[in-house]
């Protein structure tokens, strides 16, 4: 217990979600712009407006991506370009939490069955893991990847983009499936929102079954 409290103690001001990015500043008492327009039960937006300032005078922080995304995608213009049923009232929220326990009957303990079950069909995968991610490490990925218990069809090797190491990746098959494997250099939680120069020409190729 020593060990764990020590361990939590360490990582309590790292940003998880990209250990070389600053953690947002939780010291400045300003309110965001957008604080009247968020979702009551978006309580992980509305603690980062709680301590956001007026745009331009503190540092960015990425979190204040999530607080942008639900104006934008609540903008009546925007819901008009991408065609929402007029006459919706259903505000649109990041990581709804009033769903769970009203629409969904059961939880999902663990999906390697399901993921295991997927495998024996006729299809590929492709899993990309930021190699800065704390959240999620790409550690956990792999092992995860390790419990399908899937064939090594390709060895470990850097992957490129303009002749510039972009990551690590390696494949795997089962019968006819084949799941490729890909790190991100410098990523972290989201791959493409910080590498996309890097994930845009990584994708494309794995759409045209080329290697990355």
């Amino acid at each position: 217990m020593e060990d764990l409290e020590r361990v939590t103690e360490c990582l309590e001001k790292i940003y998880l979600m990209q250990i070389l990015e600053p953690v947002c500043d939780d010291g400045n008492d300003k309110r965001g712009l957008l604080l009247d327009h968020m979702p009551m039960h978006d309580e992980i937006a509305r603690r980062l407006l709680r301590f956001a300032s007026p745009l331009g005078v503190e540092p960015w922080c990425r979190d204040m991506n999530m607080l942008y995304s639900t104006k934008w995608a609540n903008n009546e213009l925007v819901q008009k370009a991408l065609h929402i049923r007029e006459g919706t009232k259903i505000e649109w929220a990041r990581c709804n939490a009033t769903l769970k326990g009203r629409d969904y009957t059961y939880d999902v303990n663990s999906t390697l069955d399901y993921h295991r079950k997927f495998i024996n069909k006729n299809c590929r995968a492709l899993i990309l893991s930021g190699d800065h991610d704390m959240a999620a490490p790409h550690t956990v990925t792999e092992k995860w990847i390790t419990s399908l218990n899937l064939q090594t069809r390709s060895k470990w090797r850097p992957w490129f983009v303009e002749g510039q190491i972009a990551g690590y990746t390696t494949t795997y098959s089962h019968s006819e499936h084949e799941l490729t494997y890909a790190t991100v250099k410098g990523a972290g939680h989201t791959p493409a929102e910080y590498k996309p120069l890097q994930c845009l020409p990584m994708i494309q190729r794995w759409l045209d079954h080329s290697p990355l």
